[in-house]
């Protein structure tokens, strides 16, 4: 087959500016490479008569093989072209196997082909060129297959279109790496503020832990402390007058009133509900008033003091819980 002159004509050059410009508004509305290399590729083989393309692209340590391919190739040829190009991509990337994508259009272009002789240098029909951009190690690598040998012009519009390829492809690459790092900021956020907010829980639940361990020391100070003040009391009365019946009913009464409080604090569920079991019985008001005076004897006599009750005789039975009562 004869070779072609080193430069093109100024008919084909205005043309291939004329496709350069076409393909440049690809590359502006870049997506993926699945939407945009197919159409780049049928805009380039108007003025560039092509067999095959295939692109690799690496990312994330993976990298994967698209192919385009033209209708007048057989198996062998692309086995061909591959083979070609994976050697080129370990070349310059420094990695192999990649995944293999069939982007093939299988486009009817048999009529701009020239049918290669089969001892053509195949060397001489591909162009094999790395995707850069400024200050980054490749990051994939173009091949063309031509219909015929590639001069330097075709290697100049190659190139230009390999080069928007790069760019394109990098700030795409850019605005996913964007749009993932902000997905990750607004996940760390919300998981921030629900850390934060079961953190303010945590502490709410402390603090009214805190209040309710106060409250129970202070119903324990409190109400304690007056029938066991009644039970020393009575002791010290037994010790001096011998007043045994009427003592040691006293000290009955003040036992079982301390032991219904321990049974209250053993209860601590029913304390950090806001309840407390309520055991009403008929009472009589009179025994409660001066069951009442009795456990405050001890601390009135401290302070110079006399308690008195007068209460009515024959009253009603009040309906109540008498421990309580009493507590209260």
């Amino acid at each position: 087959m004869s070779r072609r002159s080193s430069f093109a004509g100024p008919e084909q050059n205005q043309r291939r500016l004329e496709d350069l410009y076409e393909i440049s508004k690809f590359f502006a509305t870049f997506e993926n490479v699945a939407q945009t290399f197919g159409p780049v590729l049928d805009i380039a083989t108007r003025t560039l008569p092509l067999r095959s393309a295939i692109l690799i692209e690496a990312e994330g340590g993976r990298s994967k093989m698209n192919v385009w391919q033209s209708g007048g190739q057989d198996s062998e040829q692309v086995r061909a072209a591959k083979e070609h190009v994976e050697a080129a991509y370990a070349y310059f990337v420094g990695a192999t196997s990649p995944e293999f994508i069939d982007l093939s259009q299988q486009a009817d272009l048999t009529a701009r082909l020239q049918q290669a002789d089969t001892e053509e240098n195949l060397a001489e029909r591909f162009i094999v060129l790395p995707l850069v951009v400024a200050h980054r190690p490749p990051f994939g690598v173009l091949q063309l297959e031509g219909a015929q040998p590639l001069d330097k012009t075709d290697l100049i519009f190659v190139n230009a279109i390999a080069n928007q390829l790069a760019i394109a492809t990098d700030r795409d690459r850019a605005r996913r790496r964007d749009i993932t790092q902000r997905e990750q900021a607004e996940e760390g956020r919300t998981r921030a503020e629900a850390l934060a907010g079961e953190n303010a829980r945590l502490c709410k639940e402390a603090q009214h832990a805190v209040q309710l361990r106060e409250q129970i020391l202070a119903i324990v100070s409190h109400d304690l402390r007056n029938p066991l003040g009644a039970i020393l009391m009575t002791a010290d009365s037994l010790a001096q007058k011998g007043e045994l019946p009427q003592a040691v009913g006293r000290i009955q009464r003040s036992a079982k009133r301390m032991q219904r409080l321990i049974e209250d604090l053993l209860d601590f569920a029913s304390i950090q509900a806001g309840h407390l079991a309520i055991k009403r019985q008929p009472q009589d008001a009179g025994s409660m008033i001066q069951e009442t005076i009795a456990s405050f004897e001890g601390v009135a006599q401290d302070k110079g003091l006399q308690l008195t009750a007068d209460v009515e005789p024959h009253l009603p039975n009040v309906y109540c819980d008498r421990d309580r009562i009493l507590q209260v």
